[in-house]
């Protein structure tokens, strides 16, 4: 168990979360889990960055795993007071390119578009903000989780 002695509640206020403030906070916590050799089992990338507030959600049903990628949309009221720090786009925006990266070899399913990804640790796909993504992740022998 790890005790931070910090809220995440204040870290909500988006013009603490991208702030230098928000920077720190991200890296004290990477740091804690990285130690503790725990990593995500998938990251995302869009626009060649860190995804711009797009959840990763796993779930698994009987044998078959799932990966979903939902937008956390900024309040519409956040939004001027955000764009002086950084782009946040809402559920409204555009679509955008992306990129995802598994720590292990999986085989990828868009499950909207039906389009099999292929084979690999990393993928390209497009990502409808109002809409979100759902796959199907198949894990290879021995690689689950």
């Amino acid at each position: 168990m790890v005790y931070l002695n910090l809220s995440p509640l204040e870290y909500w206020d988006p013009s603490r979360r991208f702030s230098a403030y928000g920077h720190e906070w991200r890296k004290i916590v990477s740091q804690i889990l990285q130690s503790a050799d725990l990593e995500p089992r998938v990251k995302v990338y869009e626009r060649g960055s860190a995804v711009n507030m797009i959840e990763s959600l796993f779930w698994k049903n009987g044998d078959k795993h799932y990966l979903g990628l939902v937008k956390n949309p900024t309040e519409q009221k956040e939004l001027p007071e955000i764009a002086y720090s950084s782009h946040i786009e809402g559920i409204t925006g555009q679509p955008v390119d992306i990129h995802l990266e598994f720590r292990k070899n999986v085989a990828l399913i868009n499950l909207r578009t039906k389009e099999h990804l292929g084979v690999g640790k990393v993928f390209r796909d497009r990502f409808w903000p109002w809409e979100g993504n759902l796959y199907e992740v198949v894990y290879m022998k021995g690689a689950q989780g």
